[in-house]
């Protein structure tokens, strides 16, 4: 047997997920209104960066925080590792921007549309309510998070590999990762100095692990119930979650 469902007055005022007790609709409101903060965050900040960016000045020098991360997946980077076409970093902030609006529709429509619990809805909406104590709908929602993980690191190994590669300062220029180390040794040695990584081989095979580890465990997590053992040891509960 799970965890008997508790109520929110079981919980301390700051853990706030326990406020959505047999809410399981506002639940998904909350944290798709705050994706969309983040989102609009990242892409109005990119844009801001690229209004005082100077040419004249290195990016470390400049108290930039996002332009450098875009920098090293080689987007607008030319010959010298310097920032040569800022188009395609104006539109990954735009993307963003709109992106923000797209998930701030949907926290609006879950809110304007659909009751604040999924329990009340038929249809594959009311498949995805959910309690606290409920250790088979907790793994299968988790199995989804893991999966979509698995699947932006996988887009970083495809953009590596085949979409215009990653900025290696070894040399001082983007080129296409087509080699990435797939030694497993090699990958697992770095579990002894994890911010080591002095070549973008290690960098991208590492992804590809990652990728493999989230989608398989994705799946397990979606078709596969916790174990009795399982359900003994974690902690199903607002707390937990």
């Amino acid at each position: 047997m799970y965890a008997v469902q508790k109520s929110q007055e079981s919980y301390p005022w700051w853990r706030g997920n326990a406020r959505f007790i047999d809410l399981s609709n506002t639940f998904i409101v909350a944290h798709v209104a705050q994706a969309a903060l983040i989102m609009l965050w990242a892409g109005v900040f990119t844009l801001f960066e690229l209004s005082v960016y100077s040419a004249d000045a290195p990016l470390y020098d400049q108290g930039l925080i996002l332009l450098p991360h875009l920098a090293t997946q080689g987007w607008g980077i030319g010959s010298g590792g310097s920032i040569e076409n800022t188009f395609p970093l104006m539109a990954i902030g735009v993307i963003h921007i709109v992106a923000a609006g797209v998930l701030a529709g949907g926290a609006y429509f879950h809110r304007s549309r659909i009751a604040p619990s999924l329990a009340a809805e038929s249809g594959r909406s009311g498949k995805f309510d959910f309690d606290w104590g409920d250790p088979k709908q907790l793994g299968l929602i988790l199995g989804h998070h893991l999966a979509i993980l698995g699947l932006g690191a996988l887009l970083l190994v495809i953009k590596a590999m085949a979409f215009g590669g990653l900025y290696d300062s070894n040399i001082g220029a983007v080129r296409l990762v087509t080699d990435p180390t797939l030694d497993f040794g090699t990958i697992l040695s770095y579990r002894t100095h994890l911010f080591d990584v002095n070549n973008l081989e290690d960098l991208v095979g590492g992804h590809v692990y990652v990728a493999v580890l989230l989608l398989l465990g994705g799946a397990w997590h979606i078709l596969v119930p916790p174990f009795n053992w399982v359900r003994r040891t974690f902690l199903f509960s607002g707390d937990g979650i």
